[in-house]
């Protein structure tokens, strides 16, 4: 049910002055942090439905611009928020999937420390061959949608952090602050640092739960990070959300290459990326000035102007790789897309 788009004019004015009540005793900030906004307007009804939310597997669904407009003159209150932009309310955090507030386990205060703003992508070691990996994880996070499957891997038990990997747990004991390796780690957010390092440990572990604290101590970094070395990115989409259903289209097949680049990478609900193949006569030689082979690359977006498609190598994310289309297509790749 959508309880805020329910209220007329006449209710918002009846609940007012129980509504006064509520007053400076709910904060809503929003993920940018420059907007925090005293609720004294909110009806009790939809404070004990917030609540509530966290316990229950429910949303509620974001009202229109238009409708938003009413919300603010007669609550005083906006619940217009971007997709993917995220709201704390009493503490319990939710981000707008699909135009509906969805609660994710972690608080505002872990996900500011996780994924900070400032840091736009994660940059892969040179020593771990997991750029299929961390493409993905730089693909997502720059999809609105995308980011609700990043975060949804973190679940928050007081100062520690439990990330679930298909039938695999890793817990990271973090009593003061979140503490994660640094020898052969991707360079950026913290976040994308304990994906990394729990998707290794639990690859090499048969334990249902790892105190990553411990586990460091008696086991050499280098060592289980190794068991990154090599993938897929359709795997990694596997990985983070089992909700996710991504498609392969290999390099037999250009001209649908060529079509799904034009269709999905400026298309904010999809995640597109690619993979270059080997290149066996010259292991070394790039395709092109730039593509790196069997390497992994996520597409930003598709130019359609200048027919050119800006791709993100997470070996040098700060430098985007510009390419014609059609000289992309005479190189061999397999093309990875999903709906988020």
């Amino acid at each position: 049910m959508n309880i805020l788009t329910s209220y007329t004019p006449y209710l918002a004015q009846r609940y007012r002055k129980v509504a006064a009540e509520q007053m400076n005793k709910l904060t809503v900030q929003t993920s940018d942090n420059k907007k925090t906004i005293k609720t004294s307007k909110l009806t009790t009804r939809v404070i004990k439905l917030l609540k509530k939310l966290k316990k229950q597997d429910n949303t509620i669904k974001l009202v229109p611009e238009k409708q938003n407009q009413s919300l603010i003159k007669y609550l005083g209150f906006n619940f217009h928020i971007k997709e993917g932009e995220t709201i704390s309310v009493n503490d319990n955090l939710f981000i707008n999937y699909n135009g509906k507030l969805t609660p994710l386990n972690i608080s505002k205060e872990l996900l500011n420390k996780l994924f900070p703003t400032q840091n736009q992508y994660s940059k892969q070691s040179k020593r771990i061959g997991n750029c299929w990996l961390i493409s993905t994880i730089n693909g997502l996070m720059q999809k609105p949608k995308g980011k609700k499957h990043i975060y949804n891997l973190f679940t928050q038990y007081n100062n520690n952090v439990l990330l679930e990997f298909e039938k695999n747990k890793v817990l990271f004991s973090t009593p003061t602050n979140i503490k994660v390796g640094e020898k052969g780690c991707a360079e950026g957010n913290k976040g994308v640092k304990l994906i990394e390092q729990g998707l290794a440990a639990s690859r090499r572990s048969c334990f249902d739960y790892i105190n990553m604290d411990n586990y460091n101590a008696t086991i050499d970094v280098d060592d289980y990070m190794n068991s990154l070395n090599g993938g897929f990115q359709i795997e990694a989409l596997k990985i983070i959300s089992k909700d996710l259903n991504p498609k392969v289209i290999t390099c037999k097949h250009n001209l649908l290459q060529k079509h799904a680049i034009k269709k999905y990478a400026n298309n904010d609900d999809y995640f597109v990326g690619l993979t270059t193949m080997p290149n066996f006569e010259n292991p070394r030689k790039f395709y092109g000035d730039k593509l790196m082979p069997a390497h992994s690359f996520s597409i930003k977006s598709y130019n359609k102007k200048e027919k050119t498609v800006s791709i993100i190598d997470p070996l040098k994310p700060e430098e985007e790789i510009k390419m014609d289309i059609n000289e992309l297509k005479t190189y061999p790749f397999a093309l990875t897309y999903c709906k988020l």
